[in-house]
């Protein structure tokens, strides 16, 4: 087992991003896409990944679940329907995770969750050239999946905690295990807490607008796995996109990883002097609801726990003028202070629910941001103290 330092620098090289197939230093781990015939076109899943009569919803791209999840996911989440339709807690549905098409597994990794004692497992593939996908939280692997990953003689393991959760991580690179359209993976489902499994897809002829390129790799390749089925697939999937009470109704329906939006507050900002964005704890999203996006969104890390603001999903209602819960689209370097009146929306018996956050576009890249102490924005003046956190591109 490795060590936590040695762990992130390996991610780091490569080996840890939800496409790494080895390629763009990817640390010398074996590339299967690169042998692979050039992609022909976009519809390239052929078979569902699981049964619909088994499919509760989908989740559009762009959730967040902070501190784990700060920025918008990059994949959909699909949740399979509960064994009691009447009982919230009860397990989800075991079914069986079917290839979406012809595809090259080129590297698997376990996860051992030690607070539930959950094993799953993920699954990373390549179908062409420039198309690679993934499947994460499998319950279990076929016979001869679980083989080739039991055997592989390149894993290696550690232990680190995303969100607080401690898990124990094995990854194994150097495979590469041709599977056909319809062929079982595995098995999703079957548990209570874990009753979803999460498909994404990159495209490497697409290119996302994120404010800073470099620093996000191959993110800005993210596509919807949807778009990528035959059409009558792709409606039929369409259908579920949702959180299973409310649809997403705005375009595109799919949702979307990537909210930045040049020379203003929208968007994904990383904590100054901070370079590592896999564990997104300290880090902050300014952004809209992946299910309704009428509601503004501040994604919170840690990084103003010390102002007494624990790390959450942060609501408003977004307003088109003035300075007081503003559109993030619309909050430019223009030397003002904007103010939210925010709500907590899963707060604690030991959180508070609502709080006053000022926020300032320094420069095109720099963001400032503090808990005020003023009861409403419109409880006196506006200003920053030597606590204010920064944030940058």
């Amino acid at each position: 087992m490795i060590s936590i330092s040695a762990f992130t620098a390996l991610r780091a090289e490569g080996d840890g991003g939800p496409f790494d197939d080895g390629d763009e230093g990817g640390g010398g781990f074996f590339n299967v896409a690169k042998k692979m015939p050039k992609c022909k076109g976009k519809k390239l899943y052929s078979t569902l990944p699981v049964d619909l009569e088994d499919l509760d919803y989908i989740e559009p791209l762009g959730g967040f679940s902070p501190p784990s999840h700060v920025f918008p996911v990059k994949h959909n989440y699909f949740y399979m329907k509960r064994t009691d339709p009447d009982d919230s807690n009860s397990a989800a549905v075991e079914t069986t995770l079917f290839a979406p098409t012809d595809l090259t597994i080129s590297r698997m990794v376990s996860n051992e969750y030690h607070e539930s004692g959950r094993t799953d497992y993920s699954i990373n593939y390549a179908v062409c050239k420039q198309v690679s996908g993934y499947f994460y939280h499998v319950a279990t692997l076929s016979e001869a999946i679980a083989e080739e990953f039991d055997n592989n003689e390149n894993k290696r393991c550690s232990e680190f905690s995303p969100g607080g959760d401690t898990r124990t991580e094995c990854v194994a690179n150097g495979i590469s295990i041709k599977v056909k359209a319809g062929d079982a993976i595995g098995q999703v489902g079957g548990d209570a807490v874990y009753a979803s499994f999460d498909f994404g897809t990159s495209d490497k002829r697409k290119k996302s607008k994120f404010v800073n390129k470099k620093r996000w790799g191959r993110d800005k390749n993210v596509v919807c796995p949807l778009d990528y089925f035959d059409s009558d697939n792709k409606a039929s999937l369409e259908e579920f996109l949702g959180n299973g009470s409310i649809a997403r109704t705005v375009e595109p329906l799919c949702g979307s990883n990537n909210l930045d939006l040049k020379r203003t507050a929208q968007g994904n900002w990383i904590l100054e002097g901070e370079s590592d964005i896999l564990l997104e704890d300290p880090h902050l999203a300014l952004i809209y609801d992946n299910i309704d996006p009428s509601i503004g969104i501040v994604s919170m890390g840690d990084s103003l726990e010390d102002q007494g603001m624990v790390s959450s999903e942060y609501t408003f209602e977004p307003e088109a003028s003035g300075t007081i819960n503003r559109n993030f689209a619309d909050v430019t370097a223009d030397g003002q202070i904007y103010c939210y009146e925010i709500n907590n929306r899963f707060p604690r018996e030991t959180t508070t629910e609502s709080h006053v956050l000022g926020i300032q576009l320094v420069d095109k890249l720099t963001l400032k941001v503090e808990k005020l102490s003023n009861a409403s924005c419109s409880d006196g003046e506006l200003g920053f103290s030597d606590t204010a956190v920064i944030f940058e591109r």
